[in-house]
């Protein structure tokens, strides 16, 4: 089956006011958001609450914190989970029996990563990977390292470990640490151009938003600000978060590059302590979802323009995207990936045949974005 994620950009787009609606229970500690084809997913402090509509279940494994999760197949999540105890790592959850299952021993687990062909889960005993979530082998680059955070773009793999960066320009093959110093980074995300964003937390005098033009191998600062806890990208524009006040912002806002300009969007956002930055990426709008310490919020206030329909063909083995001409539009570039939330890069498989772009599918799941540049 191809499953396909369509999103419009347009460079010369103004910000409106935000309103953010809740998604399931108020009461709960998010950490993550997944937005399955089977129900919403929250991550939480204490396990998993999984909604349908308005209907809302919450399940445990022994009140431990579940930090990330992934869609396995139809049946089974993939999750991480663990607060330094003998029963952290990486466990299934069946939908239908309601049983955890671990699948690896991991303590302290930070993060769960899928690139579209293996995953990949990091924490204080390193870094392992899976191509089926079952069995699991250990990267040896990363044995004694804690493991904070993955990001990918095309074939350049980066990890960020407690006191090091590591970088990989043949998707996770072979592994190097990046001989300079560099920040500490707990969360990434690379744009649409291969720009690395990094998140360096805590409260010290380095703590803000950094970013790297080489894949991880020379940082410089984007902004100061302590207390920051995530940094997600949603059609080429940076969203940051914080997790707590204690320098000049709070809870969300866009940051301009080019500018050098920060904007709050917390609108009507009841909650500020915000632990992730996600994205719902079945719904047709652009959106961002704040996970907070008092449950999981949603907007597609995000920017003020006509968005025109995109439609989707498939015949024999080719994919058609097709749109109406935007005004004033010099050119269209389509990006595309094996993931819905990493990885995006411009694709030049296809053709373009006016305001239509050819291209032969590649693999059993793509999404594409489509930007328009004036």
């Amino acid at each position: 089956m191809i499953r396909m994620l369509f999103s419009v950009l347009l460079l010369a787009a103004c910000a409106r006011a935000q309103h953010w609606e809740g998604i399931g229970p108020d009461d709960l500690d998010v950490n993550h958001y997944l937005s399955s084809f089977t129900g919403d997913v929250l991550c939480t402090g204490d396990g998993l609450t999984i909604g349908f509509g308005e209907e809302w279940e919450s399940w445990s494994y022994g009140g431990l914190p579940v930090w990330q999760a992934a869609d396995l197949d139809a049946e089974r999540l993939l999750l991480v989970q663990g607060d330094g105890s003998d029963s952290d790592g990486v466990y299934t959850f069946d939908r239908l029996s309601h049983e955890f299952e671990v699948q690896l021993w991991l303590l302290y687990p930070k993060f769960l990563f899928w690139d579209g062909m293996e995953y990949w889960a990091g924490g204080a005993e390193g870094l392992f990977r899976s191509s089926d979530g079952a069995v699991w082998d250990a990267v040896p680059h990363f044995a004694g390292y804690d493991c904070l955070a993955m990001a990918a773009w095309g074939p350049h793999y980066v990890v960020a470990a407690e006191i090091s960066i590591h970088v990989s320009d043949d998707q996770g093959a072979t592994w190097v640490e990046v001989p300079q110093g560099t920040p500490w980074i707990s969360d990434m995300a690379f744009d649409f151009e291969g720009k690395l964003y990094g998140i360096f937390p805590d409260w010290s005098w380095s703590s803000g938003l950094w970013s790297s033009l080489d894949f991880g191998w020379w940082w410089e600062v984007e902004f100061w600000d302590p207390g920051m806890s995530a940094v997600h990208i949603v059609d080429d524009q940076v969203y940051v978060s914080w997790i707590d006040f204690s320098g000049f912002w709070e809870g969300v806002a866009r940051w301009s590059p080019e500018a050098g300009e920060l904007v709050s969007i917390n609108g009507d956002l009841p909650w500020l302590r915000v632990n992730e930055l996600c994205e719902n990426t079945i719904i047709d709008c652009l959106n961002l979802v704040a996970c907070t310490e008092q449950g999981a919020y949603i907007t597609c206030d995000l920017f003020d323009y006509p968005r025109p329909e995109v439609r989707i063909e498939y015949s024999n083995g080719f994919i058609v995207l097709s749109w109406e001409p935007l005004p004033g539009a010099t050119e269209y570039v389509v990006y595309s990936s094996a993931s819905p939330r990493e990885g995006f890069s411009e694709d030049l498989s296809g053709v373009f045949v006016g305001t239509s772009w050819i291209a032969p599918v590649a693999g059993p799941q793509r999404f594409y974005r489509m930007t328009a540049v004036y």
